[in-house]
């Protein structure tokens, strides 16, 4: 399954984590998955998936950090945490994050050791920590780690191979100026 859900193929980086997502909701039998990326630049979180039809709702949409504090725990500590009874914390900057809902379970992900985003998995019902399956959401949270450090790599290499491109049509220009030059009387 790993492999199937995880590869980017042409539909690029948003399907192979929508694949995730779609995945995680069925067998993890949750309401909601989210891929929450953290933006240093801006101090929030961006989504970059979401589950069946959040994903249209919510692609791309910023997000206040303190707006899940779950997950900010869960970043911070490099654990999975758990939340419950999340609407009943009427904090203005939970507010929109508790309509989803009641519990959730935040799963960080790494990239060599390094935390930067969270896989969420939210559920409408209250869920106790024991009744989710932690070790399969660190699985999909893995799966989602990996796909995001293949397309990075990616991307990468793509922009080094452009630069090297670059310099190697200057440095054949330069090599027939010095050579009409050497010919010149």
């Amino acid at each position: 399954i790993g492999n199937d859900i995880n590869t980017i193929g042409p539909d690029g980086l948003d399907g192979a984590l929508r694949r995730i997502t779609d995945r995680a909701v069925d067998l993890l039998q949750v309401d909601v998955c989210l891929v929450l990326l953290r933006s240093e630049e801006m101090g929030c979180w961006i989504v970059e998936a979401a589950s069946d039809d959040w994903h249209d709702r919510l692609y791309k949409t910023v997000m206040l950090w303190e707006e899940f504090p779950v997950s900010v725990q869960a970043f911070e500590s490099k654990q999975p945490t758990f939340g419950d009874y999340l609407r009943s914390d009427i904090r203005p900057e939970v507010v929109r994050r508790n309509l989803i809902g009641e519990s959730m379970l935040a799963v960080p992900l790494l990239s060599q050791g390094v935390p930067f985003g969270v896989l969420v998995l939210l559920q409408e019902r209250r869920r106790g920590e024991q009744d989710w399956n932690v070790r399969l959401a660190k699985g999909f949270a893995d799966a989602a780690a990996i796909a995001i450090a293949n397309a990075r790599l990616y991307e990468a290499a793509h922009k080094k191979e452009k630069g090297l491109e670059s310099r190697l049509r200057r440095l054949e220009y330069l090599a027939e100026m010095l050579a009409h030059d050497l010919k010149a009387p």
